[in-house]
């Protein structure tokens, strides 16, 4: 077990990892629990850089304090109870009113971000999680997964079932991709399955540029309305994320749910992705 130490008026315990990034838990003299994450100068730079133009959304984990030292600073957030990767290990395939709960705030997310020119890098569903606050509302986890678009700037990007297929071209990410990556999330949350997947890179690189993925019999004709809109091979034919809040199935996929509310609390207080062969097994 990792010693407690002091850092200003906190207390820091339980280093662990979020994200394949290190977090501790800091403590404050009223006893309440924050988040706490390490950065470089160069890095919290950028994190200011995105704050300032993300101050505005609702759907992005707040910064409640920063304690500089001499060689790092400790970023201070919300207690993270766990992702939306979390949900689905616990929930399984979620019905469409619940998902349709926490995927709307995935695409306010977006739409505030994609109204400051800003893209989530390798968006998946660990970027998106619960605080203990408040167990029903989703938040983006961290803005160093963040950029501002620049047309001029290319970042290889890792190849994971949510990459969008011009990603896998140009290595650039744009409002457009993360539509398609936000696309992969909803499926996984309905169906806790890729719909895109591969026994290997070169087998999962032919299925996203395929386009093709299984529909399942039990969606709603709206539902399947919108993921055509999501993953669609061309980005210019795909909705933009606020002209997808919208559409038709959210009215009817939260009526359809009387459970819609109901306050999850078991979610456990770290995260990791569902792999591709485990979620091709089920």
């Amino acid at each position: 077990m990792t010693p407690s130490r002091k850092l200003g008026n906190y207390t820091l315990s339980h280093d662990g990892m979020f994200q394949k990034r290190p977090i501790c838990i800091a403590r404050s003299g009223d006893n309440q629990n924050f988040t706490c994450k390490r950065r470089t100068p160069a890095e919290l730079n950028h994190m200011r850089k995105i704050m300032v133009r993300l101050d505005k959304s609702e759907h992005v984990l707040p910064v409640v304090n920063v304690v500089n030292t001499a060689t790092e600073a400790h970023v201070l957030q919300y207690e993270i109870r766990g992702s939306l990767s979390d949900r689905v290990a616990i929930e399984g395939p979620m019905t469409e009113g619940r998902a349709a709960r926490y995927f709307k705030q995935v695409l306010t997310c977006l739409a505030d971000c994609s109204a400051q020119n800003v893209v989530i890098k390798d968006l998946e569903l660990d970027h998106f999680v619960i605080t203990a606050n408040d167990s029903n509302k989703v938040l983006l986890h961290d803005v160093m997964d963040c950029e501002i678009v620049n047309p001029e700037e290319h970042h290889e990007a890792p190849i994971t079932p949510f990459i969008a297929p011009e990603v896998l071209m140009s290595s650039q990410h744009t409002t457009s991709s993360n539509v398609w990556s936000a696309g992969v999330l909803l499926y996984v949350l309905l169906s806790q399955h890729w719909p895109f997947f591969g026994n290997n890179k070169e087998e999962l690189i032919q299925s996203i540029c395929s386009g093709q993925y299984f529909v399942h019999s039990s969606w709603s004709v709206e539902l399947q309305s919108l993921l055509s809109t999501m993953l669609c091979l061309r980005p210019s034919a795909r909705l933009s994320a606020s002209q997808l809040l919208h559409h038709p199935w959210f009215k009817i996929a939260e009526m359809c749910d009387p459970d819609l509310y109901k306050d999850y609390t078991d979610v456990p207080p770290t995260s990791s992705s569902p792999n591709v062969n485990s979620m091709n097994e089920k």
